[in-house]
């Protein structure tokens, strides 16, 4: 009877710790998960970002921006002259450099241009790059210049000349154009480099794969430097980046997960040295439905499920493509 009893106590024992157990353990996951969604709206719209005059706002200083012609490099360099930067804008087109080196001048900052196509830059081409560069109080560098493929394909099927120019622009571009200003901000122990990412890093991107490793190379490279350079007083961000409208999207119209490309730069500019929410160091979210976006890809369901859900997505616009070009072939060989 005693050992009976004893056992009874037991059992009883065990079923209040396994209460306790589920009851803690839904406690913290409920209190977890409140603090991340508070954490992320305090992140947004209350955390204030560093000042753009912590880099030499107004007082004479240059940001360098890559792929300044269009999208989000051309709006960036928009707002910075805005906030009195002078800049160094080095993109391909001669012509569209004239042209945002004009309406930029009229803001009361210097512009500098440099024509140079990083697609076929040579060692010539980036000397002149660097003597530029050092010649100039640089305290901000944006790495924005960067390319992805026509439409969705397959690896294989993907020509190798697009591939290299993937790899030219959206990875040697960037690290020669970061070794070019580091000692200059290490010898100012201030700075700020912006690479612009992609929901690409976040979520593998099947039928994009060059692209998709690309950003990913970015992500990583950012994140590593910024610890490297962080003691320097150098802060690096890596900008994950869902759709903003410009000609690299491919996107015309503007929605609430697909910014115009000054909203979107404003909202950037307004966050530095915020992560917007996200659990990735060194790296910012910027716009606010892209922070919700990455917050419930890192925090809701396998990754797995994030993969297939790119993979359908992005066959299904593979094929859209497809035959939108068999209808302009199509009509191309009636008129003619």
């Amino acid at each position: 009877m005693i050992g009976l009893h004893i056992v009874q106590v037991l059992i009883k024992l065990r079923k209040f710790d396994m209460s306790y157990l589920f009851l803690s353990t839904g406690v913290f996951v409920i209190s977890y998960y409140t603090f991340r969604v508070a954490f992320l709206f305090f992140d947004i719209f209350m955390k204030p970002g560093k000042q753009l005059i912590d880099y030499g706002a107004g007082k004479g200083d240059y940001a360098v921006v890559t792929g300044a012609t269009d999208g989000i490099g051309a709006a960036l360099s928009q707002v910075l002259a805005e906030n009195k930067f002078n800049l160094l804008l080095i993109s391909r087109s001669a012509d569209k450099l004239k042209e945002k080196k004009d309406q930029f001048s009229k803001l009361g900052v210097t512009v500098k241009t440099l024509p140079v196509d990083f697609a076929k830059a040579t060692d010539a081409d980036w000397a002149t790059i660097k003597k530029e560069v050092n010649s100039l109080p640089v305290s901000i560098l944006i790495n924005c210049v960067g390319i992805s493929h026509d439409f969705p394909k397959p690896f294989e099927e993907e020509d190798e000349e697009r591939c290299q120019m993937i790899m030219d622009l959206n990875v040697m571009a960037l690290t020669k154009m970061t070794r070019i200003v580091i000692p200059q901000l290490k010898e100012k122990k201030n700075g700020l480099i912006l690479n612009m990412g992609s929901f690409a890093s976040l979520i593998p991107s099947p039928f994009l794969a060059m692209y998709s490793g690309s950003k990913s190379f970015v992500k990583s490279f950012s994140l590593a430097i910024g610890a490297e350079l962080k003691p320097f007083g150098i802060l690096v961000q890596h900008i994950n980046t869902y759709y903003v409208v410009s000609k690299m999207s491919k996107v015309r119209n503007p929605s609430f997960t697909t910014p115009m490309p000054k909203e979107y730069a404003v909202n950037l500019l307004s966050h530095i040295g915020s992560g917007c929410g996200t659990i990735e160091p060194y790296t910012s979210v910027p716009y606010f439905s892209h922070a919700l976006m990455n917050f419930v890809v890192e925090n809701c369901l396998p990754r797995k499920f994030w993969l297939d859900f790119n993979h359908n997505m992005l066959s299904g616009i593979r094929k859209r493509a497809i035959a939108k070009k068999a209808r302009e072939n199509a009509a191309k060989i009636k008129s003619s």
